[in-house]
C-alpha cells in the first residue's frame, strides 16, 4: 500500500512533497483508526455504566482529551 501511495505521490515531488514520509504518514493513520475506534467505544460504554454520557459531541471530545494524554484518563487516575 505504502508503494502504491509512493508512485501516486511521485510527481508532488517537484512541490517539495516527500511522497515517503506522506505515504508513512497515511499508513500509519489508516493503522490506527481501528484502534481509536476501540478507544471510543469503551469511553462511550463506561459513560454509559456512569450514567454520564451526554451527546456525541460530548463523547468525542472524552476521547480527543484521552488520545490527546496518551490513553490515560486523568479524572480516572
Amino acid at each position: 500500500m505504502i508503494a502504491v501511495i509512493e508512485k501516486a505521490l511521485g510527481p508532488f515531488r517537484r512541490f517539495g512533497v516527500d511522497p515517503k514520509k506522506v505515504s508513512l504518514a497515511f499508513s500509519l493513520a489508516l493503522r490506527f483508526i481501528p484502534v481509536i475506534g476501540g478507544q471510543s467505544q469503551e469511553i462511550r460504554n463506561a459513560q454509559r455504566a456512569r450514567a454520564w454520557f451526554q451527546s456525541d459531541r460530548a463523547g468525542a471530545a472524552a476521547c480527543v482529551a484521552v488520545a490527546a494524554d496518551g490513553g490515560r484518563c486523568r479524572r480516572c487516575n
